[in-house]
This record gives C-alpha cells, sequence and structure tokens, in this order.
C-alpha cells in the first residue's frame, strides 16, 4: 500500500498523490504543422559577440622540492591576489595547500593523507590556474 493511501488526510499524502497524478497524464502532443516551424530561441536573436578579448587565465605545472613545496610566479603580476586552484597528479589520497597566495606569486605544499598524513616529498606533479578576483 503506498503512502498516499495510508494516510490520505497528511499533506504528505496530498503531495504524493498530486506528483503520481501529474506522473500518468500526458502532456499535448505537438501538431505536424508546429514541428515545420522552429522553436524561437529563449534568450533571443543572436547577433555578433561583443568586441571583448578573451580572458587567458595562466597556467602552469610545477613539481615540488625535497620540502614538497613549490613556488609559482606568474607570468604577470595581478593587482590584487588571484584565486588560485592547485590540482595535484598522481595516485593516493594527497592535498595540494595553499601556504601563501600574493599578487606576484603562489607557494603550494603537497600532503599525504593515507596511510599517514605527511609531506609528500619532491617530484610530485602539481598543476596550478590563477585569475583574477571577480
Amino acid at each position: 500500500m503506498s503512502a498516499a493511501r495510508r494516510a490520505p488526510h497528511s499533506a504528505l499524502a496530498g503531495a504524493l498523490q498530486e506528483l503520481d497524478r501529474r506522473t500518468r497524464t500526458m502532456r499535448p502532443r505537438r501538431r505536424a504543422a508546429d514541428l515545420t516551424r522552429p522553436e524561437p530561441d529563449p534568450a533571443g536573436p543572436q547577433g555578433p559577440p561583443p568586441h571583448v578579448l578573451p580572458r587567458v587565465v595562466p597556467a602552469a605545472v610545477v613539481v615540488t622540492d625535497e620540502e614538497s613545496r613549490t613556488v609559482w610566479q606568474y607570468p604577470t603580476p595581478f593587482g590584487l591576489s588571484p584565486v588560485v586552484t592547485a590540482v595535484v597528479e598522481g595516485d593516493g589520497l594527497v592535498l595540494a595547500v595553499l601556504e601563501e597566495v600574493t599578487a606576484r606569486a603562489v607557494t603550494v605544499r603537497v600532503w599525504s593523507l593515507a596511510p599517514r598524513r605527511a609531506l609528500a616529498g619532491p617530484g610530485v606533479r602539481v598543476h596550478l590556474t590563477a585569475s583574477a578576483p571577480s
């Protein structure tokens, strides 16, 4: 027996009955004449793209040193500290920690979390991107 039938006067039962009713009814089909006309674009007519230069997001792949740390200096400095993403390449449970983010560089340290928490060591590759804050 469904929940809607067990307690017919509850609010949940009414919602379940309405949902059941809606799933059983068919939507009206489009007529053949409507199929030949394209549907209007909800965003409106598309004109030429605005004359805006694409934003280039600096990215790099860096390698950790003996202290499991790496420093990446951006190709061009930012006005403020940028938004930085770091993704560690490799197997296992590892974590990239942003130790310091400035307008000119970011310092990243990589930790291994399994089997125990410890520095990941040298030679770990980290993929970094930096973009201006919005």
